[in-house]
């Protein structure tokens, strides 16, 4: 009889105990926070200084604004820091990579980005941001989306959630906007992480 009552109360408390859940790993982070506030990386003749930490640029240039009122653009100063203007200044718009540890097949792991209109009163709408994931350093991004703002949208978290089909590690982060004609403002990206499920 003590054993069955004994078995009735593990039984009651593992029911009754609460739901354990797996947290997220974060296997990339980059707020810019970081980077030096600067104009045109990796454009000539004026490059970045030192470069992005984790990024590298291609086909253009962007901008690293942000706090301490360099291209500080309002609403955006509160509590954004640093962040990118995807469209630099030398009227051609940058493509950005970054390096990611190796991806195990079979994960869901979930891209996540804040995005924001160029608070410049253009139309970047008819401008959309191309971003995803290559998973074998080809250039094609095998999971990508694409997202256009308005102007004055402020900052707006996105997901893009990416199965790869076997282990790699040759993947890479892309984001590039579709910039026609060079006008030397762009959409605002920050705060990108890449986790686990």
């Amino acid at each position: 009889m003590k054993r069955i009552i004994m078995a009735v109360m593990i039984a009651t408390m593992v029911c009754l105990a609460p739901a354990v859940s797996r947290a997220a790993t974060i296997i990339f982070s980059d707020d810019f926070n970081g980077e030096n506030l600067e104009l045109n990386h990796p454009g000539i003749p004026t490059p970045f200084p030192t470069g992005f930490a984790n990024w590298t640029v291609s086909d253009g240039t962007v901008d690293v604004i942000g706090t301490d009122g360099f291209f500080e653009l309002v609403p955006l100063s509160d509590g954004h820091g640093r962040y990118v203007d995807l469209d630099g200044s030398m009227n051609d718009a940058g493509v950005m990579q970054a390096a990611l540890p190796t991806l195990v097949g079979g994960v869901t792991y979930d891209l996540t980005f804040d995005l924001a209109g160029s608070q410049r009163g253009d139309d970047n709408a008819l401008t959309p941001l191309i971003f995803g994931i290559n998973l074998d350093g080809g250039g094609v991004l095998e999971h990508s989306g694409t997202q256009t703002l308005n102007s004055g949208i402020g900052f707006t978290p996105f997901t893009l959630s990416f199965t790869p089909g076997a282990t790699t590690s040759v993947a890479f982060i892309q984001f590039g906007q579709d910039q026609v004609g060079g006008d030397n403002i762009g959409l605002l990206i920050d705060n990108v992480k890449v986790s686990t499920e």
